[in-house]
């Protein structure tokens, strides 16, 4: 009586496995996993941008306050009040500009997915998101090289314009700020490289159970379940 029961859990367990397998080979997505990692990296722009925004436009408009005080007190005999001054509204200026700009334009990320949105089909757009967050890890990745060259090459610069033997203390001191900015910027990945590694990982298909069936030694008829990993 134990082994029929046995028997019938693994039949069963077996089966439900199959059909939800096949289910997903027939072409229904998982649980639209791509488009998961895709809606998260969207809000995080998003987010990330309407706080860049806010801020370049308070931060400016501080600094093109403090500024005006500056040039409209007491003048200093050195004229120190007029040069901080300006230099702070310009400063602040060109923040507010980029604030103003941060908040008017969306990111990579909010184009893709809205660009996406009306697609219905649930295959072509799983594959659409999928897409998109590989675009976004390439970009990334291509990014990150070209900074870490460009810091590499103004770091040979600035150690050039130091003067003095490789052994001089400005020399030292260049080569290790910008050797190190380099080599985080050739090593630490891009936020869309990490969460286009993220999906890849757990993408992975879940082993499913199949039920095995075979005569054993002696004649004994065997059950068992067996998974590919």
């Amino acid at each position: 009586m134990v082994a029929a029961l046995i028997f019938f859990s693994a039949l069963t367990a077996s089966v439900f496995a199959q059909e939800k397998a096949q289910a997903q080979d027939e072409g229904q997505p998982r649980i639209a996993l791509a488009e998961k990692y895709l809606f998260d990296y969207y809000e995080k722009s998003k987010s990330a941008r309407k706080t860049a925004g806010a801020l370049g436009l308070g931060g400016g408009a501080l600094c093109m306050g403090i500024g005006a005080a500056l040039m409209g007190g007491e003048d200093d005999w050195l004229g120190f009040n007029d040069f901080f001054g300006g230099l702070s509204v310009v400063m602040g200026g060109v923040m507010v500009v980029g604030g103003a700009a941060s908040l008017a334009f969306r990111s990579p990320a909010e184009k893709a997915y809205d660009k996406i949105q009306p697609i219905e089909d649930p295959l072509r757009r799983e594959k659409a998101c999928a897409d998109a967050l590989a675009g976004f890890a390439k970009s990334g990745r291509r990014m990150r090289m070209i900074g870490g060259g460009l810091t590499i090459a103004t770091g040979v610069v600035m150690a050039a314009a130091a003067g003095g033997d490789e052994t001089s203390t400005g020399y030292l001191a260049w080569v290790a700020v910008f050797g190190g900015a380099a080599a985080y910027q050739f090593l630490v990945k891009s936020r869309p490289e990490k969460i286009y590694r993220a999906y890849l990982e757990e993408s992975q298909a879940t082993p499913a159970p199949r039920l095995t069936l075979g005569f054993g030694p002696h004649g004994r008829f065997l059950v068992g379940l067996t998974m590919d990993w």
